[in-house]
Parts: structure tokens; sequence; C-alpha cells
């Protein structure tokens, strides 16, 4: 039951290929492209939400 309720995401590489998958073919890259772009996107919005903020708002 431990096992079951346990949920291991899937890695960077299963992602890559499921987006090959859902994309027949259009979108082919590695895993560590993916992660570069998740962390990439994840540096874009925390940039983007400093510079949303008021500025009395700003730490």
């Amino acid at each position: 039951m431990e096992q079951r309720r346990s949920v291991r995401p899937p890695n960077w590489a299963e992602l890559a290929e499921r987006l090959a998958d859902e994309t027949e073919g259009a979108v082919v890259v590695k895993g560590d492209m993916l992660r570069k772009w998740l962390l990439a996107a994840e540096d874009a919005r925390a940039e983007w939400r400093e510079s949303a903020m008021p500025e009395g708002a700003r730490r």
C-alpha cells in the first residue's frame, strides 16, 4: 500500500519522450533541454513578478 500511495514524477527523459509522442514528433528534444526550459521559465516568471510589484511593496 505504501508504494501505491507514493507518486513518482516522471524524469526529464520520460517527459521528453511523452512530448515527442504527444506532438507526433513535431517537438523532439532531450530531457536536459526540457529542464533548462523550465528553469528559464521560472526565472522569467520571478523577474516578471518582481517588476509587477508596486515600488513600495518590494523587499
